[in-house]
């Protein structure tokens, strides 16, 4: 073996942000934060073999910035993809904050956004991950594998609009040289391993003073770093290896073993630390050494896995056959899996059948390099009542090699003590087995288990019918938690890194079984690391009836039917919130009507939860729950407009929440028209609103006028994770106002006065005047083809909507 000296360097960034601040409505929408970071005379992301290279990858770059306002609240969000024109010297990020007036403001930035754990914002122990499996090139560190942050920014008095910012690198730098291989095969894999040490894993960082907290907090560290050529053609002799680390060092005495894999072969070395000798891992420091393979002989290949999974989906796609026969399936990681079984489409399942049965059958597990500890079956329905065997052979009972325990949840788990077990047969002995999954986990675990989440608790919604709140409490070391819904016709997951959590667009009266996992980020270990989790049943709500016309309310239009649109009121404790027109092929409400008076309008802030509508399927919806367009479709002009205003119904929490239903939102330009002349009109309203009884609104968003042929823009989806792939623009909003007066007992409407205002949707310059915008009733009626206000009297109906004067309106 041999150890060179390390060569000390500091790796560091200069960066200029600039917040591109606008006027906004009720902070509907994040105002652009755009960065411009100059790589400087530093290496940064593509550290080349010369050791001189300073440029930024052109293309994969991305960051987390972190807002802290007020001393009260954090926000974290991930930049977009850089951009470069000088190639690479110099990147631009463009992220998105929500205007705020809670001074103070400090700034933090953290590269790659890969290493952030989401939902995660506490400055001063943040979480952050180095990846354990890493992908380098020839010449560098994998892209992701590395860990940069900023000096903060703090004590602003307001939103900035520019910002320097310096990084430093957290992480230290490997350079092993690998030496005298006998191979002439290029090299696959690298596997350094260094026992007792943190080598990658997850950690925590105090950002305002740029410290490391804590290495591998809550057993999350791991003690290798697996080097991953994925295809490369990488020369086994001579060759550099580079990698990142968390700071360790090793003394006299201390061992680390490196194992190199090439296409065929496995060679295993362990290097002792000779005395007066050392190697130290040092932060922002890069570190050269080499570990010579003279004498050491390939052997070979063991299988690279450490888990596989098979599910139904994979079994199908080979096996459809309607009787029992053999099939082999490969998964997407190379794993073969051999059965004599049944496809089960009415169960969704792999059919076991039992024993006792003529036609016996089996799953055969993959023939893993390393021993098997721990076989998980994911059951359907459920694992109660089934007796399973895991055994050596394929012919019935050639010896059991573990017992099954029932965990909870549906699955059953085999812990198998005895190493060795490469493969196994599964069995079921005394009942059909329906298996929907089968994971494999193979090698030593590397740390103990999470502590299962306990006091679960599920609870039916009582606002919402199919909407089930579940809550636990905290589980130490887990990074986040899956939640499961199982229902009798499909499961429902989710991954939250509270400890609480709505699942929403559930059946209606379904009996649903709960279950929460406590699960951490290590790539290596995140399926090793699930605790058990308790389980609770909950049934759900009958569904509303959706019949908005049987009401006599006057802000009602008359009535659309047809496949193509939804209609409902919404009603939270017997009082009135809104009734809407949903239509699915342009995801919009076209309108949405309700009262408005000084008893819906109080002092609540707004907290921007946009949310799925629970009665309509979240793929007939737009996503834009996290981010508004400028993030998801790539326009970054457009807002999530409401049409019932947030500030419209800031007197009860659940009336507020409905506003923020994604079919409440339509894609309106940001600057000149939600945050302009739009903002004003709703302001507008407000203010007629609280100086008389009821006004009765009616809110649109129309595409075309009736007749007329526009032209309909789209916004286009920059991701296919994001649905539905474009999204059409209204090209006018409009408005219709209803003002009445009544007989002495409140019983008859005796007068009305309506008005309406109508605005092309593009951005207005300052400067205009709304009345310049107000039209009749009527007029909008024959644009769009609604019939407004139909639960006033006919005579009254005919002179209210003829009117199209706001000051005759708001004077009324």
């Amino acid at each position: 073996m041999e150890i060179f000296d390390m060569s000390r360097r500091f790796f560091a960034l200069a960066v200029a942000l600039a917040v591109l601040t606008a006027c906004r409505k009720e902070a509907e929408v994040l105002p652009y934060v755009r960065m411009t970071l100059h790589a400087g005379s530093e290496r940064k992301t593509a550290l080349a073999a010369d050791g001189h290279a300073v440029l930024w990858h052109t293309d994969g770059e991305y960051l987390t910035v972190l807002e802290h306002a007020g001393g009260v609240y954090s926000t974290a969000v991930t930049s977009g993809e850089g951009t470069t024109s000088d190639g690479g010297a110099t990147m631009d990020f463009s992220a998105s904050f929500r205007a705020s007036t809670d001074a103070p403001f400090d700034y933090y930035a953290l590269y790659p956004s890969a290493s952030f754990v989401s939902n995660n914002t506490d400055v001063e122990n943040l979480k952050i991950k180095l990846p354990t499996i890493q992908y380098p090139t020839e010449g560098s560190f994998g892209q992701n594998a590395d860990v940069l942050v900023s000096q903060p920014v703090t004590g602003l008095a307001s939103q900035p609009t520019s910002l320097t910012l310096a990084f430093g690198r957290k992480v230290a730098i490997g350079k092993m040289l690998i030496k005298n291989l006998a191979s002439a095969e290029n090299i696959a894999k690298i596997t350094l391993t260094v026992p007792g040490k943190v080598v990658t894993g997850s950690s925590k960082i105090n950002l305002k003073t740029a410290e490391t907290v804590e290495y591998g907090y809550s057993g999350n560290g791991v003690d290798k770093v697996v080097l991953d050529y994925d295809g490369q053609a990488i020369a086994a002799n001579g060759m550099t290896a580079f990698f990142t680390a968390w700071p360790f060092s090793l003394a006299p005495g201390d061992s680390f073993t490196v194992d190199v894999e090439t296409e065929t072969l496995l060679f295993s070395r362990t290097v002792t630390i000779p005395e007066g000798r050392s190697l130290v891992f040092s932060e922002g420091d890069a570190s050269d050494f080499s570990v010579s393979f003279t004498g050491v002989t390939g052997g070979p290949r063991a299988a690279d896995l450490d888990y596989t999974a098979l599910h139904y989906a994979d079994f199908r796609a080979v096996y459809s056959s309607g009787s029992y026969g053999y099939a082999t399936v490969t998964t997407e990681d190379g794993a073969q899996w051999q059965a004599y079984a049944l496809s089960s489409t009415a169960n969704s399942a792999i059919q076991l059948r039992n024993a006792s049965s003529n036609n016996d059958s089996y799953l055969k597990l993959p023939d893993l390099g390393t021993s098997i500890r721990l076989v998980k079956l994911t059951i359907s329905p459920d694992a109660s009542g089934k007796n399973v065997s895991l055994e050596t052979g394929a012919t019935l009972k050639t010896g059991s090699i573990a017992k099954a325990t029932r965990d909870g949840s549906g699955s059953l788990v085999f812990d198998i003590a005895d190493a060795g077990v490469h493969t196994a047969y599964l069995r079921s002995l005394d009942a059909v087995l329906y298996l929907s999954a089968v994971e494999v986990y193979a090698g030593e675990e590397t740390r103990p288990r999470l502590d299962a989440p306990g006091q679960v608790q599920a609870q039916a919604n009582a606002i919402v019918p199919n909407a089930i709140d579940v809550s636990w409490t905290a589980v130490s070391g887990a990074d986040s938690y899956v939640v499961e819904a199982q229902g009798t016709s499909a499961t429902v997951r989710t991954e939250v890194t509270e400890t609480a959590v709505q699942l929403s667009g559930l059946a209606y009266e379904t009996e649903y079984t709960i279950s929460v996992y406590a699960v951490t980020t290590d790539v290596l270990s995140a399926r090793n690391s699930i605790g058990a989790h308790p389980s609770g049943t909950v049934t759900t709500g009958a569904q509303p009836s959706v019949q908005p016309t049987a009401y006599n309310w006057l802000e009602l239009p008359a009535p659309v039917s047809g496949s193509g649109y939804f209609s409902e009121s919404l009603v939270v404790d017997g009082t009135r919130n809104y009734t809407y027109l949903y239509e699915y092929a342009t995801y919009a409400s076209l309108w949405v009507a309700y009262p408005l008076c000084s008893s819906y309008m109080a002092s609540r802030e707004r907290d921007d939860k946009w949310l799925f509508n629970p009665n309509i399927d979240e793929s007939l919806q737009v996503n834009v729950r996290k981010n508004g367009y400028g993030v998801n479709y790539g326009a970054s002009e457009y807002a999530r407009g409401h049409q019932v205003p947030n500030a419209d119904r800031t007197a009860d929490d659940t009336m507020n929440s409905q506003t923020f239903y994604l079919t409440n939102q339509t894609p309106q330009i940001q600057n000149g028209f939600n945050s302009g002349i739009w903002n004003s009109l709703e302001a507008r309203v407000r203010t007629v609103a609280t100086a008389t009884d009821t006004v009765y609104v009616v809110t649109g968003a129309c595409f075309r006028k009736v007749g007329g042929s526009e032209t309909i823009q789209t916004l286009t989806a920059t991701s296919n994770t994001i649905l539905p792939a474009s999204v059409p623009v209204p090209n006018y909003y409009w408005k219709a106002l209803l003002k009445v007066k009544w007989n002495s007992g409140h019983t008859a409407v005796t007068q009305a006065k309506a008005v309406g205002v109508w605005l092309e949707h593009h951005a207005y310059s300052s400067g205009y005047n709304l009345d310049d915008y107000s039209v009749s009733v009527s007029q909008i009626q024959s644009w769009t083809g609604f019939d407004f206000f139909v639960n006033l009297p006919d005579s009254i109906e005919a002179a209210a909507e003829n009117n199209a004067d706001w000051t005759a309106f708001a004077d009324f």
